[in-house]
This record gives structure tokens, C-alpha cells and sequence, in this order.
């Protein structure tokens, strides 16, 4: 929840009621960091990144922008909560050096696809991890 921002530049707090340390940051980034890792279900290992984006209750969908991976930049949009559904990566900006491309497919290797131009886009069932490499 916004409870710890505090008008009129949404500083963070320590408290909901507005006590305890003012511009709290690593509280910030806490929240930051439930989105991200928490509803994005992101999670990076040495020689991949996996994503299960999961949109956050009483919402309609989850965007993440500019998530970077190995020089790449992605964005995540998931729309929906159901498990049938579906969720996109959009290849925002290029990894270097060049040639190198991003290879995204579900865990069981069912459904594979390679990213290599800026602005394409891949739909990934929701159901599973996704993993992406670079290859």
C-alpha cells in the first residue's frame, strides 16, 4: 500500500502515520523490490533470468518497464489474473555485442522464442515460468 508516502512530494516513511525515520528509502525500496520480484515473479540466476508475472489483486494488469538482463532491456505486461492467460516481452533495447539475441521459452522447452529485434514482442503462457538466455 501508499500508507508510508507522505504528500506533497510522496516522501517515504518509516510509519504509515507519518513517524519514525522521514525519507525512508530502503522501506521504498522494499516496495519496489515486492513488485518487481514479488507480482513480476522475476528472478535471476547466473546464466538466466525467469519471469512468472502475476497481476496484483483488484488490479486489471502489471507492466514493467525497462527490466534490464545482460546490456537488454525488456518490457513485461500481463494482463489479466487468470492462469490461462498470457503475458508479453517486448524487446525494448539490444544487448551488445551485436549478434547476440535473447532466447525466452516456458521451463519444459514447449514453446521457445528468440528476441533479437527492438520492438518485437513474444506472448508467453502464464501458467509456467518463463526462462530467457542470451544466445
Amino acid at each position: 500500500s501508499y500508507a508510508n508516502s507522505k504528500a506533497p512530494f510522496n516522501v517515504w516513511t518509516e510509519e504509515p502515520d507519518g513517524g519514525g525515520a522521514t525519507n525512508f528509502v530502503t522501506g521504498a525500496g522494499g516496495f519496489l523490490g515486492a513488485i518487481g520480484y514479488g507480482f513480476g515473479g522475476i528472478r535471476y540466476t547466473q546464466d538466466a533470468m525467469y519471469l512468472q508475472p502475476r497481476v496484483p489483486p483488484g488490479g486489471t494488469r502489471l507492466k514493467l518497464r525497462g527490466i534490464a538482463y545482460r546490456g537488454f532491456l525488456l518490457d513485461i505486461l500481463r494482463l489479466g489474473g487468470g492462469a490461462s492467460a498470457n503475458f508479453t516481452v517486448t524487446l525494448v533495447k539490444r544487448g551488445s555485442p551485436e549478434g547476440q539475441n535473447l532466447k525466452i521459452g516456458t521451463i519444459e522447452g514447449k514453446h521457445v522464442e528468440i528476441l533479437g529485434k527492438v520492438g518485437e514482442v513474444v506472448s508467453m503462457p502464464a501458467d509456467a515460468p518463463a526462462v530467457i538466455r542470451v544466445c
